[in-house]
């Protein structure tokens, strides 16, 4: 009768101790939860343990290191026939700025109004790592004083779809052509004036009611007066220039952009060659 009583203990005691065995709890934690656009990363290098001694690999993985986005990621530590998985979240971002460089130096003539020729892509580039190009972006803060030469300061900035911004300043020429200035377009007809503009210098232009105009354009040793006919549209003016003939026949033109005010015109020099600056602001007087 012991003999069976002590089988009995041995055998509880040994079931006893078989269900005490302790949980495998490794400590783990995450190391890494954001990873930049474009690197070069190591699964592993997102999960840290306490010890050497711990098997780990990676179960699952949905990263993409060149899109921007949050990611999931399992792991499987294991020590012997024991394991536990923690999944992590993983954060792909874009923390680097833009490069924004000055292409050429910047030169405008007295008398044009700055904020209607400014061109970004005449003068700047701007290159993101993750958006590519985004010249078209960048704008600028400094009022730019074109009433006499000098030079000018304004700050150029760009930012990319993650607010990465970069910013530079940049000298502007503002310079005067050395020509005396003209005297104004004479009209015959007041009543025929349809439309009537100033530009810098002393420049100058007229569209008549009946599709002719007569500009005053400074070019690179003085002034030279055009005369033709025009079309009209929604955003822009066409010159034909009389005697102004291309090797193909047709007749030489101008377009002049209407400004963001839609009442101004911007007009692009003939002598882009010898111009400082190639588009200059027709203000309209009447």
């Amino acid at each position: 009768m012991k003999k069976t009583v002590s089988v009995i203990l041995i055998l509880a005691l040994l079931l006893g101790m078989s269900g005490c065995k302790k949980k495998f709890d490794p400590a783990a934690a995450q190391a890494v939860s954001r990873l930049e656009v474009h690197g070069n990363y190591d699964p592993l290098s997102i999960i840290r343990t306490d010890t050497s001694e711990y098997q780990v690999k990676v179960l699952s993985n949905n990263i993409l290191i060149d899109s921007l986005g949050s990611y999931r990621i399992v792991f499987e530590v294991s020590k012997g026939d024991q394991s536990k998985e923690f999944e992590y979240t993983v954060s792909v971002v874009d923390t680097t700025k833009p490069v924004l460089e000055l292409k050429e130096p910047y030169e405008i003539e007295t008398g044009t109004v700055f904020a209607d020729v400014f061109l970004p892509e005449e003068h700047f580039s701007a290159v993101d790592n993750y958006d590519g190009d985004i010249t078209s972006k960048i704008t600028y803060t400094g009022n730019v004083d074109t009433s006499s030469a000098g030079k000018r300061e304004i700050k150029v900035t760009v930012s990319d779809s993650s607010s990465n911004t970069t910013t530079m300043t940049v000298s502007v020429e503002v310079v005067g052509l050395n020509v005396d200035i003209p005297d104004p377009i004479v009209i015959d007809d007041p009543t025929k004036v349809g439309s009537m503009y100033e530009g810098p210098l002393g420049s100058s232009l007229v569209l008549y009611t009946d599709n002719t105009f007569a500009m005053v354009a400074n070019t690179c040793d003085g002034y030279t007066t055009y005369y033709g006919t025009y079309e009209s549209g929604n955003s822009e003016v066409t010159l034909y220039i009389d005697g102004g003939y291309l090797v193909d026949g047709q007749p030489q033109s101008r377009t002049l952009k209407f400004a963001k005010d839609g009442y101004d015109l911007i007009y692009t020099s003939l002598y882009e060659q010898c111009s400082p600056a190639r588009n200059q602001v027709y203000k309209r007087k009447n």
